[in-house]
Formats: structure tokens, C-alpha cells, sequence
């Protein structure tokens, strides 16, 4: 015999779930804003005498790196009819744009204008780059952005003396190891593919605007990119041989 349920006891006990359920959207409110208003104090610092305003660039940079690659899982994903990422790239992007979209901006007068020089940064990446994700990233980000286009060309104006050819300026943007999987043409003496850079427009477009005040053209741009190449795998050898030498040195001691 099944005994009746008194509804004046199990009202409570609904109400209570139901409390309990109405106390965690509050929570869950409380620390989404918590977690805006922690973006927004971390990214505005004004300073009153000069107007100047400081973004923190190692959080935009891991900001955009994680967009980068989730995008890139992303485009797996959908390939097999699902994206569980999706979701996770939009919050990231509302981050990013928080970040860099709600800082002031000085208006531009001639008189400024005519002051005011390139600048020696890109948005999202530190110099020289280091790897090739980095160097890939870089040529998605100047091939969708316009503004990340314009900030690499002028970054290259304000980082080369006039007195460095490429063969030399190079260096102070890409690092030997980052270019190891490049070089201008694509093809190889050993027969291993390269990746070819005239494809890419951080190495091509982008350095012949920058520096087309100086003469460039395409011609003397793969000469003298074929010249870096070539001598950037020379200090690769170099420092491997040197390497090689000090641990034999090493072992030769430790069995002495």
C-alpha cells in the first residue's frame, strides 16, 4: 500500500531546489561581470599629464594566439559536421574586443599628423619571431586585418636603419630557427620542399612598400632574401658545430 505524499511537505522541498537553482544563476551572473570588470580595470591607465593610455600587450597577444589556433581546431571540426569550439572562439573574441576596443582614442590633428612616426609594434607579437606558427599567424593576421597590415609595414620602416640591406635586417625580424622550414623560391638543392616566401605577403608586398623609397623592387628583394636565406642556414651549421664541439669537449673530460 503506497502511501500518499502530503503536498504541504514536498512544497518545500521544490522551493528549495528551485532556490538553490536562482542562487547559482546569480552567482553565475555575479562572476561574469566580475570577470568584465576585471578586463576593463586591466586595461585602462590613464595617464592625465601626457593623455596616454597603456594596453597590456602579452594579454592581447595570448588572447589573439588562442583565437588563432582554436580557429584553426575549428575549421577541423566543421569539416566533420560539428564545432564544440565555437562557443568558446566567441567568448575569447568579446574578451579580445573589450581589450583593445574600449580605450579612448586621441583624435588626429594635421599638426600631429605630420608629427607623428611609424611605430615599432605590431599588435599581438613580439620581435623576432621565434617559430613558424608565429610566422603563419603573422601572414593570416596581415592578410585579414588591415590594421594589423598597416602596423607590420610600419613597424619594418621603424625598425631598419637605412644603412642595413635585408641580408641584415632580416635577423630583427624572424629568427634563423623560425625561417627554417622557408626560403624565397620554395625549392631546395636536396630535393626537400620549402615553404616559398614570394607567397607570402610579410615577405614580399609588405617589404617592397615599406621600403620602396629605397629602390626595392622584386628583383633585388629575392636577391637579397636568398642572400639571408642562405646565410641564416650557415649560422644554424655554425652554432650546431659549436655545440657538437663543446659537448664532445664535455665527454672527453667526464671519461678522463
Amino acid at each position: 500500500m503506497h502511501s500518499k505524499l502530503n503536498p504541504s511537505v514536498e512544497r518545500p522541498s521544490l522551493m528549495n531546489k528551485n532556490l538553490v537553482v536562482h542562487c547559482f544563476e546569480i552567482v553565475f551572473q555575479i562572476c561574469n561581470r566580475i570577470h568584465q570588470l576585471t578586463f576593463i580595470a586591466s586595461i585602462t591607465v590613464t595617464n592625465a599629464s601626457s593623455d596616454l593610455f597603456f594596453i597590456p600587450a602579452h594579454k592581447i597577444m595570448k588572447l589573439q594566439k588562442r583565437i588563432y589556433y582554436l580557429k584553426k581546431v575549428s575549421n577541423e571540426f566543421v569539416q566533420h559536421g560539428e564545432n564544440p569550439v565555437a562557443s568558446q572562439i566567441e567568448h575569447l573574441q568579446r574578451d579580445l574586443e573589450m581589450l583593445t576596443g574600449t580605450l579612448p582614442k586621441k583624435p588626429i590633428t594635421a599638426s600631429t599628423a605630420l608629427a607623428t612616426k611609424p611605430s615599432a609594434f605590431v599588435e599581438g607579437f613580439e620581435f623576432p619571431l621565434t617559430e613558424k606558427e608565429e610566422i603563419e599567424r603573422l601572414e593570416s593576421e596581415v592578410h585579414n586585418d588591415p590594421d594589423i597590415r598597416y602596423q607590420y609595414i610600419n613597424f619594418l620602416i621603424s625598425k631598419k636603419p637605412t644603412s642595413l640591406n635585408l641580408v641584415q635586417f632580416l635577423p630583427m625580424v624572424f629568427s634563423d630557427e623560425a625561417l627554417i622550414s622557408y626560403n624565397f623560391h620554395g625549392s631546395h638543392a636536396s630535393g626537400k620542399s620549402k615553404v616559398s616566401m614570394k607567397g607570402y605577403s610579410i615577405f614580399s608586398n609588405c617589404f617592397l612598400e615599406a621600403f620602396e623609397g629605397e629602390g626595392l623592387d622584386m628583383d633585388e628583394l629575392s636577391l637579397q632574401l636568398t642572400t639571408a636565406i642562405k646565410q641564416s642556414r650557415n649560422r644554424m651549421r655554425q652554432r650546431t658545430f659549436r655545440a657538437k664541439k663543446t659537448l664532445k669537449r664535455i665527454s672527453d673530460k667526464g671519461s678522463e
